[in-house]
């Protein structure tokens, strides 16, 4: 494990080089945030972030370290993130790359936040819906019964289909 990868998987060295190679944009995410972490900037990474936060990370992050196209791929990742189009609230608070409010979250920003997430995760929306109908149960959990003197489960859920 290289200091500079803080021990990310997914993140490596180019050969003979000091610039970073992430095989996805979540490996370059999770370094940008190790990185601002131990470099003493508070990046919220739980609040919707500041609109000019690209051109911070870039002045913090140095291009020969992580490029430009893996920096843009990575911010992308994570403003693209279910969790975080359910945060751009309107009225909600914009944070900077030190923690400072920067700006809110407008009544447009919100509504477009929802039309995003209905356009990037209907499709897993829609298979989660097609897999309920068909019959098809995704958690194979079983649940006994707490302090029971026989050991039959309450339920036994499969992966089969039902009909």
């Amino acid at each position: 494990m290289d200091k500079t990868t803080f021990g990310i998987e997914g993140v490596n060295l180019k050969h003979n080089s000091k610039k970073l190679e992430f095989e996805k944009p979540i490996h370059c995410w999770l370094w940008v945030v190790t990185y601002c972490r131990k470099n003493k900037y508070y990046i919220i990474t739980n609040k919707p972030l500041s609109k000019g936060i690209y051109e911070q990370l870039r002045a913090v992050i140095s291009p020969k370290k992580v490029s430009s196209r893996d920096l843009y791929d990575a911010i992308g990742y994570h403003v693209n993130s279910i969790k975080y189009l359910n945060r751009l609230r309107t009225g909600f608070p914009r944070f900077n790359l030190w923690g400072k409010h920067d700006g809110a979250v407008t009544q447009a920003e919100a509504d477009h936040a929802r039309e995003k997430m209905a356009k990037l995760h209907s499709s897993y929306l829609r298979a989660k819906r097609k897999n309920k109908k068909q019959g098809v149960i995704v958690n194979t959990k079983t649940v006994r019964k707490k302090n029971s003197n026989n050991d039959e489960p309450r339920r036994k859920l499969t992966l089969n289909k039902t009909k």
